[in-house]
């Protein structure tokens, strides 16, 4: 998972704590550090969106290999885009945004 290796040399070269990014992204400490520490394979996009916002990164920035975008589209651009937003709407919200989706794909 390289883009949590990119996250977690931003934090460093911040000099931010494992414990004051987590809270600072509202999350627990022992998440974010098992995230670091690989102990946690499968972070969710709100996750990494969290994160990432905290340290002012974009999602764009972190998933990127050797200076070349691993999403190369504008389709895949637009749908993280959307993924990212969807990251900060309340569960309500959410199911609505689904509801709508599911009458646009019908």
């Amino acid at each position: 998972m390289q883009y949590i290796t990119k996250i977690d040399m931003e934090r460093t070269r911040r000099g931010m704590s494992i414990g004051k990014l987590a809270n600072a992204a509202g999350m627990s400490s022992r998440t974010v550090d098992n995230l670091f520490n690989n102990k946690e394979s499968n972070p969710t996009i709100g996750t990494i969106t969290a994160l990432c916002e905290t340290l002012d990164l974009s999602l764009a920035s972190v998933f990127t290999d050797d200076n070349q975008a691993i999403v190369s589209n504008t389709k895949d651009t637009i749908e993280i885009e959307i993924l990212k937003a969807i990251g900060s709407v309340p569960l309500s919200g959410k199911k609505i945004l689904l509801d709508l989706i599911r009458y646009m794909v019908q």
